[in-house]
């Protein structure tokens, strides 16, 4: 026998069946280079070298049939034989190893092999008795460890090997071998084929034409899945057309069925891609494969077990809801799944989960051969999504329901669903999305639903009615202000239609009654938004008392009302009854919904918002340090609006309390995380971004605020709000800043603009007015207009005193206007206002509060605002 290494020639024996070389062959490396490792471990100590089987597993179509036969074509030259085995049954195992003796004959075998019957055992008796001789048997599509168990040679000597490949994943242990899986490309694997193969996405030198087909190959591999199967058919279809990625995705996105049923060249496949994995599901029972077609009617990736597993009553095909409900057949079923790799198990998230390109080749397999059960398949999916409603979007504790069933929504057509059960799921999740900060889900799921039911249904649909006003509160969270007011309008009409039809019947009417008022309620905030405030208060003040009786006074819908008229006062620049309310409403929705649900938190950061307005520094820091050590740190996953209004707070609440430096980090992290979560421009960001602005002035970082307050207000005058409460805050707050920093000109230019829409806004005597006349009188007084100053700072006095007499922002008003009273040549009056003043300010501030000190050193003292 020659035992020549040859590195171009074949061995003696070289499989009929070994298939052709992969000519685009990708990748791999870390796979071969372990697969190579791994079959020339050796033996224990003392003991003759030896070879382990070694199994490739995983899903159909991952690329373990691609990966063995490069490994044979690497390695030719190391063996004298290399012999391809069909395994899929046991009887091509055996056909295969009476080839293999026949072709060894001619090598002038000593064991006599006469005897077909008798050939695989010969064969593997000379295999493993000659240690000489140099071999690897690939044992390929393995449907079982028990059918190739009885064909391996073992032990084998240390240059005879054993490759098999198997979407059966039980490997470890059996039939000796040990098992990898075999995973899909990654991303580089995947483009680096791409471009190789197909020649439209080839290198090109044009570097705008190189980034699209940069974008097209990403675009690409990501709808397949980075399937090695679906890329190389996908590249072989694409090279043989020219046809580009767009009309190819486009096909896809229409029919991932007859896309993937396309006749092209990918070599070792005779069978298209569409047919692999129904060929596969032929190896598993009845309920395997029932269990695996309705995942397919489940969104791609995890489906959580507990989903599946309830005791809901489900009417699916054939046995389907009997395996469903009894945990031994699922388990069995589910296993057997797992156990040919058609999907995965995680049982420490305890969910399970199908290739997406897989999932949807099912799915449109079922609904082409048998439409009616895939009829029963959807079905069976929304049954068991709305049977795990918990019915209680305002609840946190439920999120983890309410998050299994998301995703599966839209793939599973429920919003096509007629059942009452599944619309209310997706009305509580719009809900829900809303209520976690994630209002643009909302909207988006809520629209589409809307447009939905609205055909179907009808306008004055009780259930379209629900959810039209929860679409509302998301358009407003998106500051969608006047499509809100318009939508809730239109609503509120409806509601009143059937509550007033004679035909409609009570528990009917009564059901429209509430929608109503929960609908009234939200129009409040819509009235707030546009600057109505003495409509929206008597609005809400006016819905109370219905909302006591219809809901009860402890129930969320009634103190929702609460919230908002302490809201409305807020607005209205009536603190002390905003603090009120707010108090009642902390009180009940603790005792309600608990100390630390994220509504009782909302409550007492409003709280902390009222105490800081009416100068109790020190109060507000205590509770707003409360509100966010439950709410929890700005990176915590679960990020949403109010979390991110109780850390804005807190920076807030600790510049008024003089702590500056504080103020400024907690500021710039608050900003920070508004930006990434939501955008630059949006409500929350320019709020964010307007206290900021005085943190940093009041820091002494003149140069940031200045360019934070003029980069602020470009995006707010950019931005179409109805009411500019940000825009007055952003301008005030830089004009501070400006007239310190720059340029006082341009500072007073600020305040008379801002003062000028405040009043129309807020009105004379409101807080915000009076300290914008407070800063402008401070611009006067720099420009040398010290009489201008004295007299608006004599009005502002006069009102403050009216309204909150010992308040720190009056204090600062009475202390501004002694310098104005000294500036005049009044010293005397001067110097008897401001020991007033300071008597008065170590009441109510600690006497190394900085604007104390700033008092005492006869300083201006500058006042800021905080939007809403």
């Amino acid at each position: 026998m020659n035992n020549d290494h040859r590195t171009e020639l074949l061995p003696p024996i070289w499989g009929r069946r070994v298939p052709p070389r992969p000519p685009y062959f990708t990748g791999r490396e870390k796979e071969l280079e372990a697969l190579r490792t791994r079959l020339l471990g050796s033996g224990t100590a003392g003991s003759a070298p030896t070879s382990t089987p070694q199994t490739l597993y995983g899903l159909s179509g991952v690329g373990k049939t691609a990966i063995a036969v490069e490994y044979a074509y690497r390695h030719r030259d190391e063996y004298d034989i290399v012999w391809w085995i069909e395994a899929a049954r046991p009887e091509l195992i055996a056909t295969s190893f009476a080839h293999l003796g026949n072709d060894m004959l001619g090598m002038d075998m000593d064991v006599p092999i006469t005897e077909r019957e008798k050939a695989p055992w010969a064969v593997r008796r000379r295999l493993c008795e000659d240690r000489n001789l140099r071999w690897l048997l690939i044992f390929d599509d393995a449907a079982s460890p028990d059918d190739v168990q009885s064909y391996l040679p073992q032990p084998a000597p240390s240059g005879g090997h054993v490759i098999i490949t198997s979407q059966v994943r039980d490997w470890l242990g059996r039939a000796g071998a040990t098992g990898t899986e075999i995973n899909g490309f990654d991303a580089v694997e995947s483009a680096e084929y791409l471009h190789r193969r197909v020649p439209q996405l080839g290198p090109t030198d044009d570097a705008a034409q190189a980034a699209r087909r940069k974008a097209d190959v990403s675009r690409l591999a990501q709808t397949l899945g980075h399937l090695p199967l679906a890329i190389v058919h996908a590249g072989a279809y694409l090279e043989r057309t020219g046809m580009e990625v767009g009309p190819y995705l486009k096909e896809f996105d229409r029919s991932p069925h007859a896309a993937m049923s396309k006749k092209a060249d990918i070599s070792y496949k005779s069978t298209t891609v569409a047919a692999t994995w129904s060929l596969s599901l032929q190896r598993v029972g009845q309920d395997a494969q029932r269990l695996f077609r309705l995942l397919s009617f489940f969104a791609p990736g995890r489906v959580a077990q507990e989903l599946l597993q309830q005791r809901a009553s489900v009417d699916g095909p054939g046995t389907l809801g009997d395996a469903l409900s009894d945990p031994a057949r699922f388990q069995a079923a589910r296993d057997e799944l797992v156990g040919f790799s058609l999907i995965r198990y995680n049982g420490a998230r305890d969910v399970l989960s199908m290739h997406p390109v897989v999932q949807r080749l099912t799915q449109e397999q079922t609904l082409l051969d048998t439409p009616q059960e895939a009829v029963e398949y959807r079905r069976t999916v929304q049954t068991l999504l709305a049977a795990s409603d918990p019915c209680a979007p305002d609840r946190h504790d439920y999120d983890r329901a309410y998050n299994r069933t998301l995703p599966h929504i839209m793939p599973s057509g429920a919003l096509r669903s007629d059942a009452p059960e599944m619309r209310t799921l997706i009305i509580n999740q719009v809900r829900r999305l809303h209520l976690r900060g994630r209002h643009t889900e909302s909207l988006r799921l809520g629209e589409l639903s809307l447009k939905e039911w609205e055909d179907r249904f009808g306008e004055n649909d009780l259930l379209v009615l629900r959810l039209a006003t929860e679409v509302a509160i998301a358009m407003r969270l998106a500051e969608r202000h006047e499509d809100a007011f318009e939508r809730n309008k239109r609503t509120l009409a409806l509601a009143d239609q059937r509550i007033n039809d004679p035909e409609t019947a009570d528990l009917e009417r009564e059901a429209a009654v509430q929608v109503g008022l929960i609908c009234a309620n939200s129009q409040g905030a819509d009235l707030r938004f546009l600057g109505r405030f003495e409509e929206a208060l008597a609005q809400d003040m006016a819905l109370l008392p219905k909302f006591e009786q219809v809901f009860a006074s402890s129930q969320a819908p009634t103190l929702n009302v609460h919230n908002n008229i302490a809201a409305d006062y807020r607005r209205l620049g009536d603190f002390q009854e905003a603090q009120r309310w707010d108090e009642e409403t902390y009180t009940l929705r603790k005792n309600d919904l608990g100390p630390t649900n994220p509504r009782t938190l909302a409550s007492l950061d409003a709280l902390a918002r009222d105490l800081r307005e009416l100068g109790e520094y020190d109060r507000a820091l205590e509770k707003a340090k409360s509100v966010c050590r439950e709410f929890g740190p700005l990176h915590d996953k679960r990020l949403n609006l109010d979390l991110l209004n109780a850390h804005r707070g807190l920076a807030v609440a600790l510049r008024k309390a003089g702590k500056y430096q504080e103020a400024a980090e907690q500021g710039r992290r608050v900003v920070q995380s508004c930006r990434s979560y939501l955008r630059d421009n949006h409500r929350y960001t320019l709020i964010a971004a307007a206290d900021q602005i005085a943190n940093l002035r009041a820091l002494g970082d003149l140069r940031e605020a200045a360019e934070l307050g003029e980069e602020t207000l470009a995006q707010c005058k950019d931005k179409d709000k109805p009411v500019s409460s940000i825009t007055f805050a952003t301008q005030v707050n830089l004009a501070v800043v400006l007239r310190q920093f720059r340029s006082p000109l341009d500072a007073e230019t600020l305040d008379r603009e801002a003062l000028q829409g405040i009043t129309q806004v807020y009105g004379e005597r409101h807080p915000f007015t009076i300290a914008a006349r407070v800063n402008l009188a401070s611009d006067l007084f720099v420009a040398g207009k010290v009489a201008e100053a004295q007299a608006l700072d004599e009005q502002a006095l006069a009102l403050g005193k009216e309204i909150r007499p010992k308040h720190p922002a009056t204090l600062a008003t009475s202390a501004n206007l002694s310098i104005d009273l000294r500036g005049a040549g009044k010293g005397d009056q001067a110097t008897r206002l401001l020991h007033d003043t300071i008597t008065l300010y170590n009441e109510e501030l600690a006497s190394d509060h900085p604007e104390v000190v700033a008092a005492r050193s006869r300083q201006r003292i500058n006042l800021d605002l905080e939007p809403y």
